[in-house]
């Protein structure tokens, strides 16, 4: 039987794991979501508010489709990183915002938790679940320019 009690994660391990992070960032936010599923396990799952995907094959079809709207901009944005280590899989939650435009409309704001169960595959470390919680959301308001 395995210890239940999570292991520290070695410092190479974080910064691998900061790397895949912040790679699911740059390509959504940067016209790439075509290849967010490679990102992911075949089984990869991402649940959210608004949308559950329960493959890598459905990863693949919602960002491509998000991706090619010139209309919308993104940033994603993630901190305050928390990681228990369970033999080859990862535990990872993290404060999260991600800021959407969209031309024509007021750019909503919105903040919460992600919780990530990561694992090694021997290409490196992947997505095996990703779950947002949404804790606030609102629009902003058009900056007054002087």
């Amino acid at each position: 039987m395995s210890d239940p009690t999570p292991s520290r994660v070695p410092l190479e391990v974080r910064a691998e794991i900061e790397d895949l992070m912040s790679e699911f960032s740059h390509r959504v936010d940067n016209g790439l979501g075509a290849t967010i599923h490679e990102l992911f396990v075949e089984d990869g799952t991402i649940a959210t508010p608004a949308f559950k995907l329960e493959s890598r094959e459905q990863i693949r079809e919602r960002f491509t489709a998000r991706g090619a709207d010139p209309n919308r901009k993104t940033r994603h944005y993630w901190t305050n990183l928390r990681l228990s280590q369970h033999g080859d899989v990862i535990h990872a939650v993290s404060n999260v915002v991600t800021a959407v435009s969209l031309a024509g409309s007021p750019s909503q704001l919105m903040g919460g938790s992600s919780e990530d169960v990561l694992v090694r595959t021997p290409e490196g470390w992947a997505f095996k679940d990703r779950t947002l919680e949404i804790v606030f959301d609102g629009f902003l308001q058009p900056a007054v320019r002087a």
